[in-house]
């Protein structure tokens, strides 16, 4: 049963939520927390979000991505008891959601290159169940390559 006025519950403008500074760099080694996957807030009902599943209200972190180093890409990944989804919203308003890319039932969202700038995170659930989580950001060296310049040859 879906209560009347739930799509105005949907995610929208930035949060008014502090967020965590964090350094490209200091990700390299994971950076966890533990976070309640589930809510009240169907994405079904989101216009312009991406997703299905159950997200609660605020989002479950928010961090504040300094780009320390060049060519890192940003790893977010839950690990749960029950089915998990992340829904990330980018610097420029970007939408980003998964459901089971993290093995079993985990979420996981790797953006190449991030820009610099608010990353705002919900974890959530399938199938209406809540479940303790553990979330994850981590920092890899980009697989992406530059292409080679080739070498001039004197004639």
């Amino acid at each position: 049963m879906v209560l009347a006025g739930a799509a105005d519950a949907c995610p929208g403008a930035p949060t008014a939520i502090d967020p965590l500074h964090v350094l490209a760099d200091r990700l390299r080694t994971p950076l966890t927390a533990e976070v309640r996957a589930g809510g009240t807030v169907p994405l079904e009902l989101c216009d312009g979000v991406p997703g299905t599943g159950n997200i609660p209200f605020d989002p479950s972190a928010s961090i504040l991505y300094v780009a320390d180093r060049k060519r890192m890409d940003l790893e977010v990944r839950t690990e749960g008891a029950c089915d998990t989804v992340i829904l990330l919203r980018t610097p420029t308003g970007r939408w980003f959601f998964d459901d089971d890319n993290g093995g079993e039932r985990n979420a996981r969202i790797r953006i190449a290159a991030p820009r610099e700038g608010r990353y705002e995170i919900w974890v959530g659930s399938q199938e209406g169940r809540a479940c303790e989580t553990k979330l994850s950001l981590q920092t890899f060296r980009s697989v992406v390559r530059l292409a080679e310049t080739p070498r001039l040859r004197r004639i």
